[in-house]
């Protein structure tokens, strides 16, 4: 069975959780299911736990369908507070419930947006994920395109959150990860590759460094999705990226990341291999 890990970070102990995915994957003989790649749903891509997430720039409004975050399926994740290029959102019902903290972002044209989330923990499992939708395309006829800006992400431990009877039952918040994104698109070649670097993770984003992670070469679609691999610059596989590009002639960009077992490479100290990372970027063309 996955089970919570102590983990001190700033003198503040922490429990985690493992994740459980709702794909079809298994945890065989007790050990811990990594995320699973980017899967290609027409012009959306989905990873982790989330089913559905609705996102509107205009209004701020965030409506998520993911397990036990609240009452509806179809959960609305109400007024958020900006942070950075994102909009920050939290939700918990009541002291025992679990405690959902998001991030919704769009391009300035409106072409993409991605919507990240996660709780902390509880009962021995998380739930998270990530969604990069797409509103409009075409594919510019060729040439290379750079993008960069903002990556924001959720870990999957963090401080107590309320209280419950017992120590499985005490809910947490999830870690906040924030970094800077560097991506490149062949259109030529239909190839995509980047990196996420200068990160950071602590309640608020900021605090203890985290490695730079790779995104290696993938393939684009015709409908302008991608996927690929995550390495660190040492080329140790730690899970996968995907997303879609948006816009006429690919003005902007939304991916998400998934990171499974050693993506902190030591950072997080006490860390024994069942820490868990989802994250999104969404880019304007430079």
């Amino acid at each position: 069975m996955n089970k919570f890990i102590a983990i001190t970070v700033s003198a503040v102990v922490l429990a985690a959780c493992t994740d459980q995915s709702n794909s079809d994957s298994t945890n065989n003989g007790g050990g811990v299911t990594d995320p699973p790649p980017g899967a290609v749903t027409r012009d959306n891509v989905v990873v982790g736990d989330l089913k559905s997430a609705t996102y509107g720039a205009g209004d701020g409004s965030l409506v998520v369908q993911i397990t036990l975050d609240g009452n509806d399926l179809n959960q609305s994740y109400g007024t958020p507070t900006a942070d950075g290029d994102y909009n920050r959102y939290t939700l918990q019902n009541s002291a025992t419930d679990r405690f959902f903290t998001a991030f919704a972002g769009a391009s300035t044209d409106g072409s993409v947006s991605a919507v990240v989330v996660s709780d902390g923990g509880q009962f021995n499992r998380f739930f998270g994920g990530a969604t990069a939708n797409q509103v409009s395309y075409s594919a510019p006829a060729s040439g290379i395109a750079n993008y960069s800006g903002d990556y924001v992400g959720l870990l999957n431990f963090g401080p107590a959150a309320g209280d419950g009877p017992g120590e499985s039952s005490t809910p947490h918040r999830s870690m906040q990860v924030n970094g800077e994104v560097f991506f490149k698109a062949d259109f030529s070649d239909n190839a995509v590759n980047g990196n996420i670097y200068n990160r950071t993770y602590g309640p608020d984003g900021t605090g203890t460094a985290l490695p730079e992670i790779v995104l290696t070469v993938g393939d684009i679609a015709a409908n302008g999705s991608f996927t690929g691999t995550v390495e660190l610059t040492d080329q140790v596989g730690v899970g996968n990226y995907s997303g879609v590009f948006g816009g006429s002639g690919a003005t902007a960009v939304a991916g998400t990341v998934a990171l499974g077992a050693g993506f902190s490479d030591g950072a997080i100290a006490g860390a024994d291999g069942n820490e868990r990372e989802f994250g999104i970027f969404v880019l304007d063309r430079d």
